[in-house]
């Protein structure tokens, strides 16, 4: 059974941890929140919180047994035949309970202390910070803790009902006395060593998006990751493409010799006026077998080129069994994007395609036993039929609804379609 994952909105008293922990529970399908205002006096420090502070806020001083306990029987949930245990799944207003017999995807704890204390620190696999302005914090409070509203308030003073005067000139003399240097340190603890600092002036629904982006981040695998940030793209025919194509070519005799290459070529769909494609320029460099394959590598250098040998490349290629890719960043693609295949000239492969890493598809025809004449025939063959280019784009359009994240599928998808087209290429040619 997989092992819960358990997030910690941490912040200052008035920061809004319990609104964004009911936010956040709201938009994921199996979660329990623990509140630590539910403890009251069961959750204590032996002294007074504020020379708690002064003293130099060690965390684990604080006794926090009980919220232990319930961490550890949410992680691991009673069997169906025990006697029911149960804690508050909603917000504090709520009596509606929910049962521990059933295990949790996620454990919220709306919890002040993050990371910084041991006990319940181990616990936690992601903590943030809601982080607000002390004058917020305290106008929160104020709000919270000293005036009672209807529950359509707009925060218009019509709206209260009660204000406890004598209370809250107690409480603001406090404040500037004693607990503002308390409020005041607290951030500086947290924020370095908290996972997420959300800014606590947004709306909790602001924040939970926030936090359900950095679990999607946390949680997926780099086979995952991969395939969000460099997803399938299909865009109209930009007519900038063969001028994009030219750049690269440019770059490529410049870093590599044109004494040490035998062609370059534009093909794909990107090379086919009119033709729904990819945005991915890909371009054929054809070399002798007497070539300097280290050479080769050496000129075209990260982090502007990624290169792909044998090893990282989950399709079959033909030799050298190379490619580079370019315009892919850490966090999505550039404006340009190059694949840049490297065959010996001649050499003929039997392909299901190339991919990198099972999420950058990088053939040159899949399901096609050719050379880079091959690749090049069909790129002709679909400017001289644009009834068959229209044919292509149409099955492009309808894969992408179903591969949109899966590079490989929707480049084995078309093998059937471009091996037919090649073949009937080769004839007529």
């Amino acid at each position: 059974m997989k092992k819960p994952f358990v997030i910690a909105i941490s912040g200052l008293s008035g920061s809004g941890k319990t609104t964004v922990a009911n936010a956040l529970k709201a938009r994921l399908a199996n979660a329990a929140v623990i509140y630590f205002d539910d403890y009251g006096d069961k959750v204590y420090l032996d002294r007074d919180i504020n020379d708690w502070s002064a003293g130099g806020e060690d965390y684990n001083e604080w006794h926090v047994k009980p919220i232990v306990a319930d961490i550890e029987r949410l992680l691991n949930p009673a069997p169906p035949d025990s006697p029911i245990l149960s804690i508050r799944a909603v917000g504090p207003e709520s009596p509606i309970r929910a049962t521990l017999n059933e295990p949790y995807e996620y454990i919220i704890l709306d919890y002040p202390f993050g990371y910084l204390n041991d006990r319940v620190g181990r616990y936690i696999d992601l903590t943030v910070f809601v982080d607000v302005p002390l004058d917020v914090a305290l106008a929160r409070r104020i709000i919270r803790d000293y005036t009672s509203r209807s529950e359509k308030s707009d925060f218009g003073l019509a709206d209260v009902e009660e204000v406890s005067l004598a209370a809250l000139d107690k409480e603001l003399r406090f404040y500037l006395t004693r607990s503002r240097p308390t409020y005041a340190r607290m951030p500086e603890m947290h924020k370095p060593i908290s996972d997420i600092v959300a800014d606590g002036t947004k709306s909790p629904e602001e924040i939970a998006d926030e936090i359900i982006n950095a679990l999607r981040s946390a949680q997926e695998t780099d086979e995952e990751r991969r395939a969000r940030i460099y997803p399938i793209i299909l865009s109209e025919y930009n007519p900038a493409w063969p001028e994009w194509y030219a750049e690269e070519k440019a770059n490529l005799e410049r870093l590599i010799g044109l004494e040490n290459i035998v062609r370059i070529s534009h093909y794909g769909s990107t090379s086919v006026p009119g033709l729904t494609a990819k945005p991915t320029i890909d371009i054929l460099l054809e070399i002798d077998e007497t070539a300097d394959i280290d050479r080769l590598i050496a000129a075209l250098l990260l982090p502007e080129y990624i290169c792909l040998d044998e090893a990282a490349l989950t399709m079959q290629t033909a030799p050298p069994h190379l490619m580079f890719i370019k315009g892919y960043l850490p966090d999505g693609f550039a404006e340009k994007v190059y694949h840049i295949h490297v065959v010996y000239t001649g050499d003929h492969i039997e392909s299901g395609g190339a991919g990198f890493t099972s999420t950058i598809n990088t053939g040159l025809l899949p399901g096609v036993s050719h050379s880079g004449d091959d690749a090049l025939r069909f790129r002709d063959y679909l400017i001289a039929h644009p009834e068959t280019a229209a044919e292509y784009a149409e099955l492009k359009r309808k894969l992408f609804r179903d591969y949109e994240h899966n590079r490989d599928g929707y480049t084995e998808a078309k093998t059937d379609f471009i091996k037919r087209v090649t073949e009937r290429a080769r004839f007529y040619g």
